[in-house]
Order: C-alpha cells, then structure tokens, then sequence
C-alpha cells in the first residue's frame, strides 16, 4: 500500500506546507516531480499534458501495488485524520473509490483509492488513450466522459429498468433541484458505471472538496459545509494558487485545534 502524487514546480508549496505535514497513516509516498510549461492553469495543453504524466504514474502504481490497494492524491489535498481505515472499508466491493465532485456524483480524478488489478488497469488504459490522442480536455474529463451514464446506458447488454430509472430520476432532479434527488441519481450513476466491468464507487463526504455538496466553484463568500467528520480535503474547484491556499486555511480553521493538520510555514505549528 502506498500513496502516489504528481507535484510541480508551481505548486511546491502545497506539497511542501500543505500535503506532507498533513500525513498522518504511515504509509510510504512517492512524488514524481513533473515537467511543466506554463503556469499551471487548469485546462490549457500545457496542464493537460502534465496530467498525462499523472496518468503514467497511476498506471505505474496499479503495476507496483497489483493485488493490493493504493491511494493517488493531488498535492492540493490536506489530511484531517487517519484516512487508511476509511479507505479499506471505501474498497471493501468495489474496485476503485472515487473523491465526489459533485452533488449528483461526477468523479474527481484527483483522489481515490484503486486496487491493482485488471478493471482498474483497463480503465486507466482507456483514459491514457483518449488523453494522449486529444489533449485539449483533462484526465478528470475524458474519465468521466468514459464513464457517462448516458453513454453506457445505450449499450445493448445494459439492463433497460437500470437505464430507464436513470433517466427518470436525473429528470426529476433537473426538474425538481432538490438535494434529496441528487442522492438517487448518483446511486443510480454507479450502477450503470459499473455495469463496464471496473466496480466504481464513491468515497464518503468525509472526504470532499469544495464542489462535492455544492457544485459550485470556491467562493469566501458563500463557503461550503465542512463536515464535523472531515477525514480528507481536496481544494478544488478554485481557481489559482492562491484561491486554493485560502480554500485550505478556510477548512482547517472550520475545523479548529482538534483537527491533526500541521501547515508549517502557513499556519505555524
């Protein structure tokens, strides 16, 4: 077991004051330092480009972990507690569980825990094709794009009631926009995205980032729920450095001194 990261030149201080002091599992980690052109904005070839890199490195670690687990990780990630126990209970039977991105449960490429086998290697083949050939869209894009209910809901050996009932509740819940809904469409989501062979499932709202109760980008102004049980923190949806920086420090003042975090540099000791 082992946790992998891809970190860059830009964003140093967050591997360095934000990710690292916050481990708190033991467990080995491996960051590759990736080569980067640009500023690092999200979306542009120069990113995407690295996340091809990152794509590389978790084909990598299905090879060096098969028949065990392993967790990969964005630098822009801070750890609240022990996340190891959290994560085997997460895989107990599925093959890769996901960060939710959202509230009706798109997935975030930037945190998960996989096992090292067949399913999960095929996956990620699939997602390093689709990137390698066009590099205008992202590893998280062309990952949800692979796995769009939408799409596998068309296949012939797709059960028709699991497409219907998809269908059904994603219009009741554009329809109607209520939360209670969102949890519906994302049960029946994972139902026909496993249907592909590979077992997805979602991490619990332990672990989040700014979208997964809201949908919507980081705003100081409209801040997000921090759960009382925050185990992981993924500062996305925020546009820059230091929209990401001050997404973090939001989190770990949410949480207050009983929260294990250590930020040296940032937040002192």
């Amino acid at each position: 077991m082992k946790i992998y990261s891809i970190s860059t030149p830009s964003h140093r201080i967050l591997r360095d004051e934000w990710f690292l002091p916050s481990l708190c599992d033991g467990l080995p980690v491996e960051i590759i330092e990736a080569e980067q052109q640009g500023d690092g904005t999200i979306g542009n070839v120069a990113f995407n480009a690295i996340m091809l890199q990152k794509v590389h490195l978790i084909l990598r670690a299905i090879e060096e972990q098969w028949g065990s687990w392993f967790i990969y990780s964005d630098v822009d990630v801070q750890f609240l507690r022990p996340f190891r126990s959290l994560a085997e209970q997460s895989l107990a039977d599925v093959d890769i569980c996901f960060q939710q991105d959202s509230p009706t449960g798109e997935l975030c490429a930037g945190f998960f825990a996989a096992r090292g086998n067949a399913p999960v290697r095929k996956l990620w083949q699939q997602v390093e094709e689709r990137l390698a050939g066009d590099l205008s869209d992202h590893d998280q894009t062309w990952l949800n794009r692979l796995l769009d209910p939408a799409v596998i809901g068309r296949g012939t050996d797709t059960p028709k009631w699991l497409r219907l009932r998809y269908q059904f509740l994603r219009l009741v819940r554009l329809k109607l926009k209520t939360k209670i809904l969102c949890g519906f469409e994302r049960s029946a989501r994972l139902s026909l995205q496993s249907l592909t062979g590979c077992r997805i499932g979602l991490l619990p709202r332990e672990v989040f980032g700014a979208g997964t109760a809201t949908g919507s980008g980081w705003n100081p102004a409209k801040p997000f729920p921090v759960p009382k049980t925050a185990c992981v923190h993924h500062a996305n949806y925020a546009a820059g450095l230091a929209a990401k920086i001050e997404q973090l420090v939001y989190v770990r003042n949410s949480l207050g001194p009983a929260s294990q975090i250590r930020t040296p540099g940032v937040l002192g000791p």
